[in-house]
């Protein structure tokens, strides 16, 4: 320390240990600086500090967010910039959220979309549907019509031969029914239980003399109608025999129309065409044909070997003519092309004088329809879509009161990539409680 006496100024040491004053310099290596000594503590307190784990982490985040805090984001804003890398993100998923409902606004408010062929979802009733187990003839069979009578029996053609099956109808509680185990879909106790369907070979490539478009039987006469590609001709073949009997050709009452498909009914059914004032042959059959106009229409046989109208029983051109383009939108490509429907089956429902009709289109879609046909102006009774992306062969079965129709399908080849072989399958709406007269439902199916 030092000590200052008016104009001198001595410098004095004071001994730690003993704390006596000397004023005798000590001897070297015995002086304490405590100006230094205070810095050095300092420094080594702040050297303590930096090395501590503690602040090593806050500096190194300092130094990664440095660049971030470099950047402003505005120039009159002081919001910091860190914060950008979130809000990219956050802005990145409202959008994507944004394209995800659009798309599904899209999907179920879109006709276009929703009508296609191949918009990834089935629309049929698969209360009412389902398919039957079948043993097929061959591994290659393609069905190519299907008609049956009144006795279940069923008639199905290949590509160049006819087969056959009985169809059997078992109790709704049988332990043995193939449709109880494979898992029978009808909600209507009163539908019966159907055996698998074994078919076997009726007639042959050599008994026929030319491909069909559609076909009929009539059981009590032995006779096979066809109906030739052209749609303009009905071939008569015996069953017994196998053999051509003659060439039914169409009225020119029916000008440039050419048939879809026939259905033939004997009977009590086909007494309009035995009046004497008809002036048609009682043959003890008439024809109920599907035009390429959307008409169904009753025929009846002639003397000249004609197939004459008798009766206009439905015609949908005022609705939807069968021609008529309609457009349809792929749902993959979004590439719009026409499609025309036609109607390729027709069955009388003889308990409720209903007509049952299959309608299909270009794009492989089809549906049945049922028509109330002593109503003033043949109310549609029910709609019921088939299944997607198949296509579907003219003609149907009718199983009996409450017990639904048969139809067949297959693979669709005019698409890429389609597989798939033969299919049966059988349409079983549920009765309505309110029906008094035992007829099938009018609900919409889709």
């Amino acid at each position: 320390g030092t000590c200052v006496e008016g104009a001198s100024e001595e410098v004095f040491w004071v001994d730690c240990r003993s704390a006596q004053v000397s004023w005798t310099v000590p001897e070297m290596g015995q002086i304490i600086d405590l100006v230094r000594l205070s810095q050095s503590l300092e420094e080594l307190e702040q050297r303590h500090l930096a090395l501590s784990p503690k602040a090593f982490q806050e500096s190194a985040v300092a130094a990664e967010s440095l660049p971030f805090e470099l950047m402003p984001e505005n120039p009159d804003v002081e919001m910091s910039s860190s914060k950008l890398p979130w809000k990219c993100i956050r802005l990145t998923c409202y959008a994507q959220l944004a394209a995800w409902i659009f798309t599904v606004l899209v999907i179920l408010l879109d006709p276009k979309y929703y009508d296609s062929a191949i918009a990834p979802r089935e629309m049929y009733d698969q209360v009412a549907l389902w398919k039957v187990q079948t043993d097929w003839p061959h591994e290659y069979f393609r069905p190519s019509a299907l008609s049956c009578d009144k006795n279940l029996k069923l008639m199905l053609g290949d590509q160049f031969a006819i087969y056959a099956a009985d169809l059997k109808l078992i109790g709704t509680g049988a332990a043995d029914s193939v449709e109880g185990v494979t898992g029978r879909n009808s909600s209507d106790d009163r539908v019966k239980f159907l055996r698998t369907v074994t078919l076997q070979p009726m007639m042959l490539t050599s008994e026929l003399d030319q491909s069909w478009r559609s076909f009929a039987f009539l059981p009590k006469k032995g006779k096979l109608l066809l109906l030739n590609q052209d749609g303009t001709e009905v071939e008569e073949y015996a069953l017994r025999g196998h053999h051509y009997v003659k060439t039914w050709t169409l009225s020119n009452s029916l000008p440039h129309k050419k048939l879809e498909a026939i259905q033939a009914v004997e009977g009590e059914e086909s007494k309009e065409c035995a009046k004497e004032s008809s002036g048609f042959v009682n043959a003890g059959w008439l024809v109920y044909a599907a035009t390429d106009s959307g008409q169904v229409v009753t025929l009846c046989p002639t003397y000249r070997n004609e197939l004459h109208p008798l009766l206009m029983v439905i015609s949908l051109r005022h609705r939807k003519a069968a021609k008529d383009l309609v457009e349809v939108v792929d749902s993959h490509t979004g590439t719009t092309k026409a499609s025309s429907s036609r109607i390729i089956a027709i069955v009388r429902d003889p308990s409720t004088n209903w007509i049952w009709l299959l309608n299909t289109n270009t794009e492989g879609m089809a549906e049945v329809t049922a028509w109330d046909t002593e109503t003033e102006r043949n109310k549609e009774m029910g709609r019921w879509a088939l299944p997607s992306g198949r296509w579907w062969v003219p003609g149907m079965c009718y199983l009996g009161q409450n017990q639904g129709l048969l139809i067949a399908a297959a693979a669709d080849t005019n698409r890429v990539g389609q597989v798939g072989g033969p299919e049966l399958w059988r349409l079983a709406p549920a009765k309505r409680k309110s029906d008094n007269h035992g007829a099938h439902p009018a609900h919409k199916a889709r």
